[in-house]
Formats: C-alpha cells, structure tokens, sequence
C-alpha cells in the first residue's frame, strides 16, 4: 500500500467558463437568428421569383447563411441531448438526414426540371428546351453568374 494523498478536485480556470458560456450564447444564437434568415431568403425567393442575374446568386447566398448558421447548432443540440455512448449514432443519423434531404433536393428539381421540358413538346436534346427548364425552375440565375 501507498500513502498518496488523493488529488484535489481540478477547478476549472475563469477563462474556461466564460469561454463555454460565449459557445452557449453563440450555438443559441445560431438557432434563434439563422433559422428566420433562411426564411426570410425563401420568401425573398418566391417573391423575386424570375428576377435574372445576381439577386438570385444574393438570395440563394441568404438562403445559404441561414442553413449554415443552424447546421451545427442543431447537431451540437442533438449530441447534448444523449449520453456519450450514443453521441455516434446520433451524429451519423442527423448527418445521414441531411444527405437525404441534399439528395431528394437534387432528384426534386430534376424532376421538375424535366417535367417542363416533357411539357414543352421541344425535343429533349433541343437547347431552346433546356433554357426554358433552366428559366422556369430558376436553374438559369445562378448559371449565368
């Protein structure tokens, strides 16, 4: 046997504390501002809706910085919302949810993209077909930045 003294119990320094409630205050911040900018740039975009040229890449920008601004967040969330030994699978589901969502997105506007060529009784391979799909399904604004 050993005469150790147990260790004195570690206080965590100032810095230490003010720097984990500055990420508090940030993650709720992320949450409670970037949801609204996004919504705010969806609406833009329906209200705007055929306007060429550079307020399309601007409302897709905004678009973008709100979903930004709730992507961790919400995974920092869903991570504190478990124990650590189910921290994994709760990152790769919410990880897997976002590229399906990425993916139905894209199948989405194809979809779409193709049910106005069909419509327009052109040709597939004709390109007067393209750009009126590309037109109507706002493809055309960010292309021809």
């Amino acid at each position: 046997m050993t005469d150790e003294q147990p260790a004195a119990p570690v206080q965590e320094p100032k810095h230490v504390k003010t720097v984990l409630k500055l990420a508090a205050a940030m993650q709720r911040g992320g949450l409670l501002g970037g949801a609204p900018i996004a919504v705010v740039g969806i609406v833009l975009g329906l209200l705007l809706r055929g306007t060429p040229g550079l307020v399309g890449a601007v409302i897709g920008a905004v678009i973008g910085l709100g979903l930004g601004l709730v992507a961790t967040p919400s995974l920092i969330a869903a991570q504190a919302s478990v124990s650590w030994d189910e921290r994994g699978v709760t990152t790769g589901a919410n990880m897997f949810a976002r590229s399906i969502g990425s993916a139905v997105g894209a199948a989405v506007l194809g979809a779409v993209a193709n049910g106005v060529i069909a419509a327009s009784g052109r040709p597939e391979t004709d390109p007067a077909a393209a750009t009126a799909s590309a037109n109507r399904t706002g493809v055309r604004r960010l292309a021809t930045q």
